[in-house]
């Protein structure tokens, strides 16, 4: 029987370092958005890594998945119209394990100053009095010669 040398062992160390150098080294985030009165699904919410271009939108049913993220730690933001930004901090995306997250939005309750239409009865004489009209008078001798 052989002997496994030292040299072979280096070299079986190498080549496992070198593969798992090239393996996957990126992680996902996925998770489901409800509104926070009503816990319906949420769609078309903006789902964005802060500092980062990476995002998504929440689908029909308000469940979202971010894959291919760099590992390292992220502040997630979701945004959508009508409701309050929500921010979860210090998110950690890891190899291998999906985090998974269940986030309530907050309607946003603005307040809005009653509007008030007025009519300024001066303008409107003044725009029916400016309409141009066209008056002629006829005889009926100018209608007979002219049927």
């Amino acid at each position: 029987m052989k002997q496994i040398t030292p040299k072979l062992i280096g070299l079986f160390l190498l080549l496992t370092i070198q593969l798992t150098s090239f393996s996957q080294s990126t992680g996902s985030i996925s998770g489901a958005v409800v509104d926070k009165l009503t816990q319906q699904p949420l769609a078309n919410v903006s789902v964005l890594l802060d500092g980062t271009t990476k995002g998504v939108t929440t689908d029909e049913s308000g469940k979202f998945r971010l894959t291919g993220i760099e590992v390292k730690t992220y502040n997630i933001v979701f945004t959508i119209t009508g409701y309050k930004k929500q921010t979860l901090y210090n998110i950690v995306v890891n190899v291998g394990n999906e985090n998974y997250f269940s986030v309530e939005m907050e309607p946003a309750t603005e307040n809005l100053k009653e509007v008030v239409v007025t009519l300024n009865k001066r303008n409107a004489k003044a725009a029916t009095m400016e309409t141009p009209l066209s008056v002629q008078r006829l005889t009926a001798e100018e209608i007979k010669s002219n049927p």
